[in-house]
């Protein structure tokens, strides 16, 4: 999990200090829906599977769009 004991205070001070509207928010609310996308794939490698397909069927778009939550996902790790 991306959050990790200490981090949890840190993310509330953040939260409460920044406001909604900041790049921290911004960012955090990223990686919790890309957390989500790739669980509604079945897990990390069969979102990798579809990332792969959409790049063998030329749809650059959602290859790259499934890339970027991969990348988040991967990050957390």
């Amino acid at each position: 999990s991306c959050l990790r004991g200490s981090e949890r205070s840190r993310i509330v001070e953040d939260l409460i200090e920044q406001g909604n509207g900041s790049e921290f928010v911004k960012d955090l609310k990223r990686l919790v829906e890309s957390h989500e996308l790739v669980e509604e794939y079945g897990g990390l490698d069969k979102a990798k599977t579809q990332a792969e397909r959409f790049r063998l069927n030329t749809c650059i778009k959602m290859h790259g769009f499934m890339c970027r939550i991969i990348s988040d996902v991967e990050s957390c790790k």
